[in-house]
């Protein structure tokens, strides 16, 4: 286990080292500005200043598999310090017992003690440091919120399968993910320039506003739980990702929402429409290349869905919900369900003619008979399918020739046929294409 630990200069990385990798400050600034307090940072930094050397025997214990690494922070006298997100997160509160156990060690602790109290290790910074499943072990318990681990490499699939691990507000800096069941809380954080194989974003992690920028990904596969909470930016490269979720255009909404909250640039938002976008393109061509023309079609409307989003910063109505971007024949099917509906209505209080007479209401009518009215709507929505598909047998006819009466056949005889075109071309498209 090479590397360093040291304490993590939140300025440094921000202002210096952020501007000078060429990326938006923006993407650094993420776990900072989602942080309940941000002074907590500073406060967690600084205990550990003048105490290098300390940090030195903790990564170098660790490295040794000593399980009683945190005797360190008691003798050198590293306090833990409580922050305002802490008692907001009900999970790493301890049950009420009298022992924890740590591997093969059994601690003595004080009733309903917090268990992050004894391995307290926020507001350092890794560097160069290979994590695998035996340093898991050694960290089991460990509090990692507000850290910065850079150039690391994690591996093995029970490492971050550790529910004692938080990493909360937590930057991940051209690390590589190799082989990881992640089932660790993470919130609030950033992975910049990362390198996922064969990742598996499992349905019991508990995620929530991540941020992807410059990430590769290959073979990575994402639980619907965690798909609203994923946030991929344009300069993100996909290759075998699977999205495990009922509804995958929920992807980054979320997290799209709070990037809004928290004043964020409109171009900066954009980028995760356009990183969504690139993600669906390669689902869409994944699934192409297997066969499976559903779930291409799926991928393809939501692909068309967020490219509309980035380009325009908002969608095309007719695009969206008349024709949902080719690839959903109902869409057309049911507007003209509804626009034959509401004209039989219509066509009610402008007035029809029929072999019995004349049927036309007014809005001050007297409801007395509801069989009669019944019989009436029959007969008027016989009028509007008829002239809706252009039959027009003469049977019924329009008993007044004013505007409104003429303009309301008109939008019928136009649209109607306009619209079942386009439900029978997605409908053959979508199932013999």
């Amino acid at each position: 286990m090479e590397g360093s630990l040291k304490i993590f200069d939140y300025n440094h990385l921000v202002s210096e080292r952020g501007l000078s990798r060429g990326v938006l400050k923006e993407t650094f600034l993420f776990p900072y500005k989602t942080m309940e307090n941000s002074k907590d940072i500073s406060k967690l930094t600084e205990r550990w200043k003048d105490k290098e050397e300390v940090l030195k025997n903790i990564l170098l214990a660790i490295k040794k598999e000593d399980k009683d690494w945190e005797n360190i922070l008691k003798e050198n006298n590293v306090a833990h310090l409580k922050t305002n997100y802490e008692d907001k997160i009900n999970y790493r509160l301890a049950p009420t017992f009298n022992e924890l156990s740590i591997g093969d060690i059994v601690y003595p602790i004080e009733k309903n003690a917090k268990v992050h109290h004894i391995r307290d290790l926020r507001g350092t910074s890794w560097e160069n440091v290979k994590f695998d499943n035996k340093t898991s072990k050694m960290i089991e318990h460990a509090s990692l919120d507000y850290c910065c681990f850079e150039d690391c490499n994690f591996t093995g699939p029970g490492l971050l399968l550790n529910e004692h691990v938080t990493l909360i507000n937590t930057w991940f800096i051209n690390c590589s993910f190799d082989n990881i069941n992640w089932g660790t809380t993470i919130e609030n954080s950033l992975f910049f320039g990362c390198k996922f194989n064969n990742v598996w974003f499992m349905n019991e992690t508990r995620a929530k506003n991540i941020m992807f920028d410059g990430c590769d990904f290959n073979n990575v596969s994402i639980a619907y739980k965690n798909i609203e909470a994923f946030g991929f930016l344009d300069e993100s490269s996909f290759k075998d990702v699977r999205i495990s979720s009922e509804n995958p255009g929920e992807i980054s909404t979320k997290i799209i929402k709070l990037l809004r909250s928290k004043n964020y640039s409109s171009s900066y938002i954009r980028r995760i429409y356009n990183g969504n976008n690139m993600l669906y393109k390669q689902k869409m061509l994944f699934e192409k290349e297997k066969g499976n023309q559903d779930q291409y079609i799926k991928y393809h409307y939501y692909q068309r869905l967020f490219e509309t989003k980035a380009q325009k910063g908002k969608i095309s109505f007719i695009a969206r919900y008349v024709v949902g971007f080719g690839d959903r024949p109902l869409f057309p099917l049911f507007w003209w369900l509804g626009i034959v509906l509401s004209s039989s209505f219509l066509f009610l209080f402008a007035g029809i003619k029929t072999a019995s007479g004349i049927i036309q209401y007014h809005l001050s009518f007297p409801i007395n008979d509801i069989s009669q009215i019944f019989i009436d709507w029959i007969s008027s929505l016989y009028f509007s399918i008829t002239t809706a598909t252009t039959v027009g047998f003469g049977d019924v006819v329009l008993a007044n020739h004013d505007f409104s009466s003429l303009l309301l056949t008109i939008v019928l005889v136009v649209i109607s046929p306009i619209l079942m075109s386009t439900f029978i071309v997605l409908l053959a498209r979508k199932y013999f294409d």
